[in-house]
């Protein structure tokens, strides 16, 4: 699962182990300016039902009703990426609405979302 915390003036994001070899990739940094909203979410693998063909996997591994973890886009070729890391175990997630950052989103699941929400508040 994905851990979230704040260093200076920017949002941490650290991938699990599985999570790297899912997306080939490591963790990476947001500016907490870039931060618009930080939600709750219940369920969050169903938040990714029906991913294709509506959403395109840029990068990662996506197996419906079990796990997405990658970027993917949220409607077109012109859209920014949402980052997505999400299992069907995880009752619980978070969402983070970004502005003028590399994804347009992140959605993440959490054994504790509501210290996410007010690490971010």
């Amino acid at each position: 699962m994905a851990t979230i915390s704040k260093q200076d003036d920017k949002l941490v994001i650290t991938l699990s182990t599985a999570e790297k070899i899912e997306t080939i990739r490591g963790g990476f940094e947001v500016p907490l300016s870039s931060v618009r909203k930080v939600e709750v979410v219940e369920n969050p693998i169903k938040e990714v039902h029906g991913l294709r063909p509506n959403k395109a996997k840029l990068y990662g591994m996506y197996v419906p009703g079990e796990a997405a973890v990658g970027a993917f886009l949220n409607g077109g070729l012109t859209d920014k990426p949402a980052f997505i890391a999400v299992h069907h175990n995880d009752k619980q997630g978070v969402r983070i609405t970004l502005e003028d950052a590399k994804y347009s989103e992140l959605l993440l699941g959490s054994d504790n979302p509501e210290a996410i929400v007010q690490l971010l508040a």
